[in-house]
């Protein structure tokens, strides 16, 4: 199978998050708490896999402006908004592309967007 371009993955698949803050203390945190990659033009209702991972790092919404609501006791009380991938969701979109997969949901250990794990 040839690789496929991010460019041409993004006309394949949308990408969305469940974005929030969690105030602990002083400190606001920028989460994720879920992410699904799905296939246009297919409607399914499940999910054909879920992956486990470390941290959502660097995925956040597309709309730049985008407000994060605070956490409150209900992480699927906040809306689903478009999200901008990063390296590790473009494999994934690889892999479904190769597996037949249509839709995909993300979670993590940690909530916490960030780039590596020391932070």
């Amino acid at each position: 199978m040839p690789f496929i371009r991010a460019g041409d993955l993004n006309k394949r698949f949308t990408m969305e998050g469940i974005f929030y803050r969690l105030d602990v203390g002083r400190v606001d945190y920028v989460c994720r708490g879920l992410a699904k990659i799905a296939r246009k033009g297919e409607a399914c209702e499940e999910a054909d896999v879920l992956f486990v991972m470390v941290n959502p790092r660097s995925c956040k919404p597309t709309d730049d402006l985008y407000v994060y609501p605070p956490y409150q006791d209900e992480l699927f009380e906040i809306p689903i908004v478009m999200a901008k991938q990063d390296p590790t969701q473009y494999q994934l979109m690889r892999l479904m592309e190769r597996m037949k997969w249509n839709r995909l949901y993300i979670i993590n250990l940690s909530d916490l967007r960030a780039g590596n794990l020391t932070d």
